[in-house]
């Protein structure tokens, strides 16, 4: 009888999650106490913006980088700029992508965005070269705007919360001159900012003042040579095989002049308390076109390769704030940190 209940409980479950969604979920799941769920409303129509509030976005612009693969790829950045426009219409909105996708670009109406930027990608010799130049020329773009902060996130994705930019930009200045009188820490997501990832904060979503973002995504010869350059090298970085992630943040924290130890988990936290905070993917409703929408995160992914299951954790706001206070670091673990 019990058994028969959870059955149908389940079957409900299922049914329910499908319908909310707008989606039909392709694989079952074996285990309904595994299912991690993140409802993903298509608007939020019950938010509305106070009349007293300070914040106003006309001071955001928001670069959209990355390419537009195929008709379904184009339907997702459709939506996207449409949640954009509703939720910060006073923001700039500038896509940075490729000439070689412009027979799909050009179906964008011309009210979804500011400026329009096409490049070569043939130009650059790999993915993570292309993000960042895309990026870099993107902020560039923005200048001219007269902006005084920056969100960058890619072609893929969408945050549907209307309140991510006014949470983006309470948090840095909450948190201003973490780093050093007159620096302020970057605003990154959950998503694939991996615990036992060596500087491992994601790239895919990042926001922050004009300077420091246009910093953080300079586009040069370390960039194109993969290459980074130190007056000092800490020890542990002979014969490292960086993640594009973690050389991104290891090359801006030698920018801001970060005094490397020869622990590189103890780096790593340091670098999360003074240049970086940390938000939840599901505190902004942040959806990745790759990924199932029922997930609230991406742990489920990266399972296997004979890595212990702590490999699979990703850093959460709760984890961040630990750090910050200085109350918890993260237990070396070499073995987990391989992924």
């Amino acid at each position: 009888m019990i058994m028969g209940t959870y059955k149908r409980l389940k079957r409900k479950s299922f049914l329910v999650i499908t319908n909310l969604t707008g989606s039909l979920i392709r694989k079952l799941f074996t285990s309904f106490a595994e299912i991690k769920i993140n409802l993903i409303p298509n608007n939020y129509k019950y938010l509305e913006r106070t009349k007293n509030v300070k914040l106003t976005k006309a001071n955001w612009a928001i670069i959209i980088q990355g390419p537009v693969l195929n008709s379904k790829h184009l339907k997702y950045l459709l939506d996207n700029l449409n949640v954009l426009r509703d939720n910060f219409p006073k923001a700039r909105v500038i896509i940075s992508t490729y000439e070689q996708y412009e027979n799909l670009i050009c179906k964008i109406p011309n009210n979804f965005y500011d400026e329009l930027i096409l490049l070569d990608e043939n130009k650059y010799s790999s993915n993570f070269e292309r993000q960042v130049a895309s990026t870099h020329f993107g902020i560039k773009a923005a200048k001219k705007y007269k902006i005084k902060f920056i969100l960058k996130i890619r072609t893929d994705q969408i945050i549907y919360h209307p309140g991510s930019l006014d949470i983006f930009e309470a948090m840095i200045k909450t948190y201003k001159n973490s780093a050093g009188k007159g620096k302020h820490s970057l605003v990154a997501s959950s998503y694939n900012s991996w615990l036992y990832r060596p500087f491992g904060v994601s790239e895919m979503l990042m926001a922050g003042y004009f300077s420091d973002m246009k910093k953080y995504w300079e586009y040069d010869d370390q960039i194109r040579n993969f290459k980074l350059r130190f007056n000092k090298p800490p020890k542990w970085l002979t014969g490292n095989n960086f993640y594009y992630e973690s050389f991104l943040a290891v090359k801006y924290l030698a920018k801001n002049n970060f005094k490397f130890t020869d622990d590189i988990f103890k780096d790593t936290v340091e670098m999360y308390r003074k240049h970086f905070i940390i938000v939840d993917s599901m505190m902004i409703n942040q959806n990745w076109f790759k990924r199932n929408p029922v997930w609230g995160g991406n742990s489920v992914v990266k399972s296997g390769y004979n890595l212990p299951p702590n490999s699979l954790i990703e850093i959460s706001h709760a984890d961040w704030l630990a750090f910050k206070l200085g109350a918890h670091t993260i237990r070396p673990d070499k073995l987990a940190a391989r992924h």
